[in-house]
């Protein structure tokens, strides 16, 4: 698995020669042999998209040939399609040829410009949110850490109560206390924290620990150190309604109050906002280039965040401007295309 990282988007952006090949890949984050199949000629049909555009450029070139075979050398590794996400991000121009998984569902999507599109991946960037999932026992606490990306076992606390048959009240709390210390010693407390476990052992569990950012769901169940698998949609799902989403909202409530009271510090003109671009003026670029679906190559019952491309035209425009204000350090805020009021390509936040 190859996460997208802000050094990673550093390196992409670095001046190098063009043309610049992008595609995002829909995929199957548990792959059977059926779904490799389909991956793969969704793959090839994205490749061959892309080497039509390479040839109505410059059909001479030889990085066209060089792309077309890197790519079905790639396709032709079993191991090039485990241990995926649910998008691949492929980016290629002449001597590299990068692919990074992406959390996240998308459209196809096929661009081959000077520079690779990235717009999404600022948005993923900044609604990143690492967490920490604590799930109970009757006699220990175990420890996970996660991303949007995976979660995994880091440790276990184990308590002894006097009574091997059960554990006392005055036991319980001092089992409580004893694995809250051990565990949690030494991780980052900025971090939201999700509690595993019995309605019983979490009702007691939580007034009893001193933790800043404890989320107010839980996830029901007996699980143990081989729990991760089973324990990650849920977590990730409740960081995202309990952490992500209100931040959204509060940009988006922010730019709104902004408009209303007529404040020159907000605005959804895109020559208004591409100038600010152009001198590092912008706080926070809201974009939409996301929708809630089910329609993804998992076909899920319940709707999805995916990723979502407007036309060739608009999509460049934003990409441009999430470029810059990236690089100025602003933070780029992809919402649904339907929470954007209008047929507004994007809103901004100015610095001053």
């Amino acid at each position: 698995m190859n996460k997208v990282t802000a050094d990673e988007m550093k390196q992409l952006q670095a001046k190098e020669p063009s043309p610049a090949v992008t595609m995002y890949l829909p995929a199957h984050r548990a792959a059977t042999l059926l779904h490799i199949r389909e991956d793969r000629v969704r793959f090839k049909n994205l490749v061959r998209k892309a080497s039509d555009i390479l040839n109505n450029i410059d059909k001479y070139d030889p990085f066209n040939v060089e792309f077309a075979k890197q790519c079905t050398n790639l396709s032709s590794q079993d191991s090039f399609w485990k241990d995926r996400t649910e998008t691949m991000l492929i980016c290629a121009r002449p001597g590299e040829l990068k692919v990074y998984d992406v959390p996240m569902a998308a459209d196809e999507y096929v661009a081959v410009d000077d520079h690779y599109h990235l717009a999404p991946m600022y948005g993923l960037l900044s609604d990143s949110t690492p967490f920490y999932v604590v799930a109970i026992t009757q006699d220990s606490a175990l420890l996970f850490e996660g991303d949007e990306y995976d979660l995994h076992f880091v440790k276990q606390q184990s308590y002894q109560a006097k009574d091997s048959n059960s554990i006392h009240e005055t036991d319980r709390k001092r089992y409580f206390r004893h694995i809250h210390e051990g565990l949690l010693a030494d991780v980052d407390r900025d971090r939201p924290l999700i509690l595993a476990g019995t309605s019983g052992d979490v009702a007691d569990y939580r007034p009893l620990i001193n933790y800043p950012f404890i989320l107010d769901q839980y996830i029901s169940g007996h699980h143990d150190e081989h729990s991760a698998h089973d324990l990650f949609p849920t977590a990730v799902r409740i960081v995202n309604e309990k952490v992500v989403e209100p931040k959204r909202q509060e940009y988006m409530a922010a730019h709104q109050q902004l408009r209303n009271d007529k404040s020159e510090l907000a605005s959804d003109e895109i020559v208004s906002i591409k100038n600010a671009a152009e001198n590092g003026r912008i706080h926070t670029l809201v974009v939409g280039m996301s929708r809630m679906t089910t329609d993804t190559v998992d076909d899920l019952v319940r709707s999805v965040r995916k990723i979502a491309f407007p036309s060739e035209i608009e999509c460049q425009a934003i990409d441009d401007l999430a470029r810059k204000t990236w690089n100025q350090h602003g933070r780029i805020v992809n919402m649904d295309v339907e929470q954007l009021p209008g047929s507004h390509l994007a809103y901004a936040l100015y610095r001053y």
